[in-house]
């Protein structure tokens, strides 16, 4: 059987795996206990000490309802800095290197770049970097029980915002090496937003050879790579009320690549979600206001006679309406 087609076939049997899971953990429906709170906090700790000490190759699908991208996320630590590489196994080969502070891609005949203070654009590798009390500033823990992946065995928490605005996430997290195997994100009515699950996990006792590769070739340029900064434009108009949790981390004024139409630009984030949202004159060709694809929501919004919003993110399309309607043109 060809290698994707199995990725394919692997992920139908995993995904009516996961609708059991989610039956089981949304059958816990008593309140949020201490020892919850004291368990939680152990295992989540130990995911992200593990996450760091071990020396890994990761082969995972991520799934969605009309998606399925097979990847490969490598971890090594060279002269005590910790190195993470994702490649996603289809299409043309490039990756992501997370290096001193910095996301450097490395992209087919192209100039190897880099930005600076910016995070991984994959829920899996953010929570994975996060430690314990991080993600329970932003979530409330359900211990869910036990359960069993790829024959071992895991603990199962259930993460539910704080804020009540976004997803809820289903982790599933190895016993033994407090490894991350599967991450879900559910929606309110515990429908599957998106999954990552990983299909094999390779343990290592040295740093992987394809990442001992690339770093054999890159250091200098590494060091030496176009650094590509977030900018702090002023624009023209700003956001009335930032979502609880999220902060500014960017703002811009540039022309969008296809068309080269001028566009104004605000990244905000939680730590674990990005959302983009986009100003641009208004194009009465454009009549669908709210469309989802992979679990990812786009919400479009007419703001004045002169300007529409855009609102991008893997986030609820209510959240996403909420955003639009805080978007404010500067007097």
């Amino acid at each position: 059987m060809p290698k994707y087609r199995f990725f394919r076939f692997l992920s139908i049997i995993l995904l009516s795996a996961l609708v059991m899971l989610w039956h089981r953990a949304e059958s816990a429906n008593s309140p949020i206990s201490e020892d919850d709170q004291e368990i939680a906090s152990a295992v989540l700790q130990h995911m992200s000490v593990s996450h760091e000490h071990y020396l890994y190759d990761n082969y995972l699908i991520e799934a969605t309802v009309s998606n399925i991208n097979p990847m490969k996320i490598s971890h090594g630590i060279f002269d005590n800095d910790s190195i993470l590489f994702v490649n996603n196994l289809n299409g043309l080969p490039q990756g992501m290197l997370s290096y001193r502070n910095r996301l450097v891609y490395l992209e087919p005949n192209s100039n190897v770049y880099a930005v600076e203070d910016v995070k991984f654009p994959n829920l899996y590798l953010r929570l994975i970097s996060l430690g314990a009390d991080e993600i329970l500033k932003r979530y409330i823990p359900l211990v869910s029980g036990q359960s069993r992946i790829s024959g071992k065995l895991v603990q199962v928490i259930k993460l539910i915002p704080k804020n009540r605005l976004g997803y809820s996430l289903v982790l599933c997290i190895d016993q033994n090496s407090g490894l991350l195997l599967q991450l879900d994100v559910v929606d309110k009515k515990g429908k599957l937003v998106k999954s990552f699950m990983s299909i094999h996990m390779d343990i290592l006792e040295s740093n992987p050879a394809f990442l001992r590769d690339i770093m054999a070739t890159l250091p200098e340029d590494i060091k030496t790579v176009n650094t590509v900064e977030k900018n702090k434009d002023r624009l023209t108009w700003d956001l009335k009320a930032v979502p609880s949790n999220f902060d500014i981390l960017a703002t811009n004024k540039h022309a969008i690549r296809n068309n080269n139409e001028s566009s104004e630009y605000m990244l905000i984030s939680d730590g674990l979600t990005d959302v983009s949202i986009y100003l641009t004159e208004h194009k009465s060709e454009i009549r669908i206001p709210l469309s989802s694809l992979n679990g990812t929501t786009v919400f479009r919004q007419r703001v004045s006679d002169k300007y529409d919003v855009a609102v991008i993110g893997v986030i609820p399309p209510s959240i996403a309406k909420m955003i639009a309607d805080n978007v404010e043109l500067r007097k």
